[in-house]
């Protein structure tokens, strides 16, 4: 694919993200990365560069499966590595936005909140140690 390379502002220390545009602004793919996670961070905006500022660019998130021990009424040992008898599998947080690029570049968006030990679902972002996020974004149309 031929597409500009961008580093993105992170969050706050710990954070990284790396941006694929392809040439004419039509997709773009996102990759995030944590190193250690830190308690009380402030959420993560993901604020992009280099998309066309009046199209209208649909971004997701790669769809993957996570393990989950239920432990308690509380869900421990999370792992995206094979599964045990005890553990449940679960799809991990989605996200799923449909925003004009100009809004993408400039303003951003919060991604979900990190898991802090309970209520574990698809609005709750199991984001560990070494953790990465993939996103894809498609351009849908242009503003007249």
């Amino acid at each position: 694919m031929n597409a500009s390379l961008y580093r993105l502002k992170s969050g706050g220390e710990g954070y990284y993200s790396i941006l694929m545009v392809s040439r004419d602004r039509q997709k773009a793919s996102v990759m995030t990365f944590q190193e250690i996670f830190r308690s009380g961070r402030p959420m993560y905006v993901l604020r992009t560069r280099g998309l066309e500022e009046k199209a209208l660019y649909h971004l997701r998130s790669r769809a993957a499966m996570m393990n989950v021990k239920p432990v308690s009424g509380r869900m421990v040992n999370l792992s995206l590595e094979g599964g045990h008898s005890s553990t449940v599998r679960m799809p991990r947080e989605t996200e799923d936005y449909t925003l004009y690029g100009d809004f993408l570049n400039e303003s951003g968006i919060r991604l979900k909140s990190d898991f802090i030990g309970h209520n574990l679902d698809e609005d709750t972002r199991y984001y560990p140690d070494y953790a990465t996020r993939l996103y894809d974004l498609e351009s849908l149309s242009t503003a007249p």
